[in-house]
């Protein structure tokens, strides 16, 4: 933007010099500022619209990443994904008390085998 606004003043002095040549009737000079200021005001006119297809370009950009992040939120809130979320834990929760299951028979067996070499020591000792 400090760009255009440099070249905007550089429009204004060029239009200045213009009013002056006018006022002194030099005509070569004038139309030599005519065509200063038909060049500066098209690299304006380019300059303006770079920055506007750049603005178009974040603009559509910001709105995409709005869409995908409001997509995103609808499936966090979906009952299909509350649904699978559910089965996730379900089925951890499945794993988990096997686990939990085998650790006790596990356990089990283990103190069985305890009070057996247990028993055995007592009667050997009797």
């Amino acid at each position: 933007m400090q760009e255009i606004g440099r070249k905007v003043k550089a429009i204004e002095r060029l239009q200045s010099r213009f009013d002056s040549a006018i006022e002194r009737g030099d005509e070569r000079g004038a139309n030599q500022l005519i065509k200063m200021l038909e060049n500066s005001i098209e690299e304006i006119q380019l300059e303006t619209s770079k920055k506007q297809n750049k603005t178009e370009e974040i603009e559509s950009k910001i709105k995409e990443l709005v869409s995908n992040h409001q997509n995103s939120i609808n499936k966090l809130s979906s009952n299909e994904f509350k649904e699978t979320i559910a089965l996730r834990k379900h089925k951890k929760d499945d794993e988990v008390s096997k686990v939990k299951e085998k650790l006790t028979e596990i356990h089990s067996i283990t103190q069985e085998e305890l009070n057996k070499k247990s028993k055995q020591e007592n009667d050997t000792i009797d």
